[in-house]
């Protein structure tokens, strides 16, 4: 049994990841802070940041949407923090993918584009701007995305170093923080909550206004990886339940996506080794190529599967309350009865 309790001092091995309410202790020691919540959550984050958060400390609100760097920035000094922040600000538009459709084999060209125009981020020491760029370079690597359209992506695939990040993202009425770090092999993890993504999922429920959770996993190398951390490790072995991801306004486990469902309300903050992959993310080609070819027949556009050429993703979005819930979970427990 994990102890999730478990101070980030003890932790061990390579990668540790954990969620958390408590987004204040999440952001201590952090090297970059990435936020994505909506506009009305700014005063209520700078009052829990107050305090905590460092000046030049990184900060970086993802997507940036209504001047969200300056009512950061306000609500942190109208809750008393002094000193300047480093804060900018990153479109929605800076990723995106084009991708035949008729070649589900084929690669994904990704791209960046379109910085936010209107911040230059003047504010923060020109000395330190280059290793904005690098640190965004490490955390948002183009080769990562699967779709790009989606507000927040966690892309940490700095094989060479160490990494100390947290997201904070918004749940319906608080928030929550993903933390990871560790030396971070070629794995990517992503995740988010935000505000209405009406392209994305309004032709499935027909609606603009909803929160909406996405979760997903990019598995290049991860049956290498586990093999060099411990030999003794199978590709089809039940690894754990020990993966805790934000997941609407509720923290689940794979074992829960995968499994049996079950919903924990919450999670004390502590750091979960990355080796608690559950058998299905080390699904075999075979496996892979069946679930990409169902998924790309679902008629909902809630559950999406794609095959990039650096390794396999698998992404479900979902509404997060009323009946359509369950009506899409359904189809999510289908598709992950081919693997």
């Amino acid at each position: 049994m994990v102890d999730y309790a478990k101070p980030i001092a003890e932790e061990s091995g390579p990668v540790t990841v954990g969620m958390t309410t408590d987004v204040a202790h999440a952001v201590v020691g952090a090297d970059m802070v990435l936020v994505s919540i909506l506009a009305k959550g700014h005063t209520d984050l700078g009052e829990r940041l107050a305090g905590v958060l460092q000046p030049m400390q990184p900060l970086v609100m993802f997507p940036g949407k209504f001047c969200s760097s300056y009512l950061l920035r306000r609500s942190l000094r109208a809750a008393g923090a002094e000193g300047e922040y480093d804060i900018g600000e990153v479109s929605t538009s800076i990723f995106y993918a084009h991708k035949d459709q008729s070649d589900i084999t084929g690669p994904w060209q990704v791209h960046t584009r379109n910085m936010k125009s209107k911040v230059q981020y003047s504010n923060i020491d020109p000395a330190r701007n280059a290793d904005r760029v690098a640190m965004l370079n490490e955390l948002f690597r183009q080769d990562s995305f699967i779709d790009g359209m989606h507000p927040l992506r966690i892309a940490l695939q700095n094989h060479d170093s160490t990494l100390n990040a947290v997201a904070i993202i918004a749940a319906e009425n608080s928030f929550r923080a993903l933390r990871m770090q560790g030396e971070v092999p070629r794995f990517s993890l992503y995740g988010s909550l935000s505000g209405p993504e009406a392209d994305l999922i309004n032709d499935v429920y027909g609606e603009r206004e909803h929160m909406a959770g996405e979760f997903g996993f990019q598995l290049e190398g991860i049956a290498e990886w586990l093999a060099r951390l411990n030999p003794s490790i199978q590709d089809d072995m039940d690894l754990s339940e020990r993966l805790v991801l934000a997941y609407g306004d509720k923290a689940v486990t794979l074992e829960d996506v995968y499994g049996n469902r079950r919903l924990v309300e919450d999670v004390p903050f502590g750091l979960v080794p990355l080796e608690s992959l559950a058998d299905h993310m080390s699904a075999r080609h075979e496996r892979i190529t069946r679930l990409i070819n169902y998924a790309n027949n679902v008629k909902t556009r809630g559950l999406r599967v794609a095959h990039p050429d650096n390794g396999y993703a698998v992404r479900a979005d979902f509404r997060m309350e009323g009946p359509k819930l369950d009506a899409l979970g359904i189809e999510v427990k289908r598709v992950i009865e081919l693997c």
